[in-house]
């Protein structure tokens, strides 16, 4: 998603409970007392998320070569002589409590209000006994979204004996712009570590999407369905990554693996071990794979909570490079855009999907079935 987290006179728009600290991905904002908070406590710190929405006719400057003769011109000090047209068709979404354009929608577009979404929200946390730890909105509104964890953590049991356990979270996100519904998604977080996962399994879903339709009172029934599936999920989750852990991976399966996984071609690991002028055969792209084989080979065998013995260490490699080593470029487009280095971070934890991991997943799920 183009987007950053929404910032107003200076203040992220986000807040998280106290007592869980700075949310992993490293973004401050408004802190509420205690473990968790309720959506009136949203209501209350982050006005904004709860603004009534309207739509208006959409208007684009035209130049004064290309005026139609109906409209009416002014001076623009910047562009010169013109006029705002009226675009057909076309109707920006605007918040009324700042009159902030948050997206352009077609006729057809019906407004859901965001009080009514985040009402929803409130309803499936008290159905669920969720605990919302953090909220926002994304830059200039164009979505809002919840993270709630679910009680009752997960543990793995490791091939030492030793318990691994995992926090289970639910997202919910909502898009405010016409370019989606509402969407309900697992993560996970490895307390060792605070690796993040959305792990797609073979076979299932890890998120929920409910479009953005005018009949929302009558969706509200499939909101609480796809957060039943989220919870559901979790059941397979567990099983999936306890049979990871008791199945063991040598050092040089776990070389294999990585290779593998991220397309390093043996003969290229060859050439990379042989003179300079057979290093100098290496493409650069292969170079950068033969590095992140490596990076990741090493996470195998010593990254946070791992012992380089089970296949489990290796997808809790995979998870620990794309949480925390994986590094964060933003584009010139991005940049443009407003897009920062927190933003990708927060994306990359909550919103996406990793394709690195899901490809870890598919791989190890062949493996141990």
């Amino acid at each position: 998603m183009p987007a950053d987290l929404e910032m107003i006179n200076g203040q992220i728009q986000m807040i998280y409970a106290e007592e869980g600290g700075m949310p992993w991905w490293g973004t401050g904002g408004i802190v509420m007392p205690g473990k968790h908070f309720s959506v009136s406590d949203i209501a209350e710190k982050l006005p904004t998320i709860l603004s009534d929405h309207e739509k208006i006719p959409h208007y684009m400057w035209v130049p004064s070569e290309n005026v139609h003769p109906d409209s009416i011109a002014y001076s623009n000090p910047r562009e010169g002589l013109g006029s705002m047209v009226e675009f057909p068709g076309k109707f920006d979404i605007r918040r009324q409590i700042d009159m902030k354009p948050i997206g352009v929608v077609g006729n057809k577009y019906t407004i859901i209000q965001p009080k009514d979404i985040v009402g929803s929200v409130g309803e499936v946390i008290l159905r669920n006994n969720l605990q919302l730890e953090t909220a926002g909105l994304l830059h200039n509104g164009n979505a809002s979204w919840f993270l709630c964890r679910i009680p009752g953590d997960y543990s793995i049991t490791r091939i030492d004996g030793e318990d691994d356990v995992s926090l289970r979270y639910v997202l919910l996100f909502a898009y405010f712009d016409g370019s989606g519904g509402l969407t309900t998604k697992i993560t996970t977080v490895r307390v060792v570590c605070s690796n993040t996962a959305a792990l797609a399994l073979s076979g299932s879903q890890n998120k929920w999407s409910i479009r953005h339709t005018a009949n929302w009172g009558e969706r509200i029934a499939d909101l609480h369905k796809s957060v039943d599936k989220a919870l559901g999920y979790y059941d397979e989750v567990v099983k999936f990554e306890q049979r990871l852990e008791n199945t063991r991976m040598s050092q040089d399966e776990a070389a294999r693996f990585f290779s593998e996984l991220v397309g390093l071609e043996q003969r290229t690991a060859e050439l990379l071990q042989g003179s300079d002028e057979m290093v100098q055969q290496v493409t650069s792209t292969q170079k950068r794979r033969a590095k992140l084989t490596q990076e990741l080979f090493d996470l195998f065998n010593s990254g946070q909570g791992n012992l380089g013995l089970t296949h489990r260490d290796a997808l809790n490699a995979v998870t620990e490079y794309t949480t925390h080593k994986q590094g964060l470029r933003v584009s010139t487009a991005q940049k443009a855009a407003g897009v920062s280095k927190d933003y990708l971070r927060f994306q990359r934890s909550l919103i996406d999907d990793s394709p690195l991991a899901n490809s870890a997943v598919s791989l190890l799920s062949k493996r141990v079935a």
